[in-house]
C-alpha cells in the first residue's frame, strides 16, 4: 500500500499515454489515439504485466510514477 500522503503524478495530457505490455492481446487491440504501446518498460507510463508482482514496494521504488496492472 502506498503511504497515506502519496499523491500519484497525473498522466500526461500533451502526448499519448505510453503502455508497456508483454500481453499480446493488449498490444494488438490497444489502438485508441490516447495510447501508445512501447517496447521499453522504462519509457512507459503504464506497466501491464503478465507475471504476478509480489513486491510492490520494490516496484514502486524502481518506477515511482508508473501505474501497474497485471493479467494473471
Amino acid at each position: 500500500m502506498p503511504p497515506p500522503d502519496f499523491s500519484p503524478s497525473p498522466l500526461p495530457t500533451d502526448r499519448p499515454i505510453r503502455v508497456f505490455s508483454a500481453y499480446g492481446p493488449i498490444n494488438k487491440h490497444l489502438k485508441h489515439e490516447r495510447f501508445e504501446v512501447v517496447e521499453d518498460e522504462s519509457e512507459a507510463d503504464v506497466l501491464w504485466h503478465t507475471r504476478h508482482v509480489k513486491d510492490y514496494a520494490a516496484l514502486a521504488e524502481r518506477h515511482p510514477a508508473k501505474r501497474v496492472n497485471q493479467v494473471l
